[in-house]
C-alpha cells in the first residue's frame, strides 16, 4: 500500500510541471507573435547586366538593367534598379562599380547611392584619374521607413563592365 503522502507529493510534482510547460508554451506563442511578418529577411544581391559594354555617364543617370541573383522579399525592381524597403528598420547596403573618369575630365566622376533621391553616400573617381582604372565600394549602414526606395547613379564617369556593378542589401534589424 502507498504512503498517501508520497502521492500527493507526486501529484503535486505533476501538476507543477505541467503547470510549467503550459507558461512554456505560452512564452513561445508571444514570441512567435512578435516576429517580423516576413518568414524570411528581405535581401538583395544584384550585379548591373552590361552585356560586356562600359556605360558612360556624362550627367547624372540611374543604373538599370539588374541581374538579380536574391531577392528573398522581391523588393528590387531588376529592370530600374530600385530596391524598395518593405517594413521599417536599419539596413546594411553595400554597391560598388569598377569606374574610370571621363577622358580630359574637368570634374570628378561619381557613383552615388541615393535615398528617395536624396544622396546617402558617394564613391568619387579623381578627374586627374582619367587614365586609371578604381574598383570601388562603399557600405551604408542606416535606418529606412518602409517604402524608402535606395537606386545607384552615377556622373561624369565611364562604369566598365568587368567586374559588373552590383548592389546587396539586408534587413539588419527592425
Amino acid at each position: 500500500m502507498q504512503n498517501i503522502g508520497a502521492v500527493l507529493r507526486r501529484n503535486a510534482l505533476l501538476a507543477q510541471r505541467t503547470s510549467n510547460v503550459a507558461h512554456d508554451a505560452s512564452n513561445v506563442a508571444y514570441t512567435a507573435a512578435q516576429r517580423p511578418a516576413y518568414t524570411t529577411l528581405p535581401a538583395v544581391y544584384a550585379t548591373v547586366n552590361m552585356a560586356g559594354t562600359p556605360r558612360t555617364f556624362t550627367t547624372f543617370g540611374t543604373l538599370s538593367n539588374y541581374t538579380v541573383q536574391l531577392d528573398r522579399a522581391s523588393n528590387m525592381a531588376s529592370n530600374t534598379g530600385v530596391f524598395t524597403a518593405p517594413v521599417t528598420g536599419i539596413y546594411s547596403v553595400s554597391y560598388g562599380a569598377n569606374m574610370t573618369a571621363l577622358e580630359n575630365a574637368e570634374r570628378n566622376g561619381f557613383v552615388q547611392l541615393r535615398k528617395s533621391g536624396t544622396v546617402l553616400a558617394d564613391m568619387t573617381m579623381h578627374a586627374f584619374m582619367s587614365t586609371e582604372t578604381m574598383f570601388n565600394s562603399r557600405t551604408y549602414l542606416g535606418r529606412l521607413q518602409q517604402g524608402d526606395t535606395l537606386h545607384m547613379t552615377a556622373s561624369n564617369t565611364v562604369i566598365l563592365p568587368s567586374p559588373p556593378p552590383f548592389f546587396q542589401v539586408h534587413l539588419v534589424t527592425q
